[in-house]
Order: structure tokens, then C-alpha cells, then sequence
């Protein structure tokens, strides 16, 4: 019987060590995905801000002349949301 016992101690101790093992690997994953998360939206982010600022200038030249409507902010399809052209 104290063989029994040892042997489910033993198996026990190997489960939890497996147990821990995966759940770091998990852990450092998780970080590893994060850190990519926030690195992609930073991009997005740069991204969009430059559209937007190219298309303000556009618009600043060419908004109202000769009595037309201003000229609408009407991002790229994509990272940035929805359009104009979208929304219709």
C-alpha cells in the first residue's frame, strides 16, 4: 500500500509541475500579444492621424470656393472607421 501512495504522490507532483509550466508559457504569451496589440494600434493610430491631417489640407484649399459646401473629412477605407461614403 505505501507504494500505491507514493506513486499518486508522485504523479500528482508531476501534474502540478506541468500545470505551472503552462500556465507561465500562457502568461508570457498573453504579454507577448498585448505588447503586439498596443504596437499595431500605435501604427493605426499614427496612420489615421496623418490621413486625417493630408485631408484637412486638402480641404482647407479647396473648401467653399465660388459659394460650394466645404469640403467633408473623408477618410480611407480601412484602420480609420467609417467614411462618409460609408455611412450612406
Amino acid at each position: 500500500m505505501p507504494f500505491l501512495h507514493r506513486a499518486v504522490l508522485i504523479r500528482a507532483a508531476a501534474a502540478a509541475l506541468a500545470l505551472g509550466a503552462a500556465l507561465g508559457v500562457q502568461a508570457s504569451a498573453e504579454q507577448a500579444l498585448a505588447r503586439r496589440g498596443a504596437e499595431q494600434a500605435d501604427r493605426d493610430t499614427r496612420a489615421c492621424v496623418g490621413a486625417a491631417a493630408a485631408l484637412a489640407e486638402l480641404g482647407a484649399a479647396e473648401s467653399a470656393p465660388q459659394g460650394r459646401p466645404p469640403a467633408t473629412s473623408d477618410t480611407p477605407v480601412g484602420r480609420c472607421g467609417r467614411t462618409d461614403r460609408q455611412a450612406r
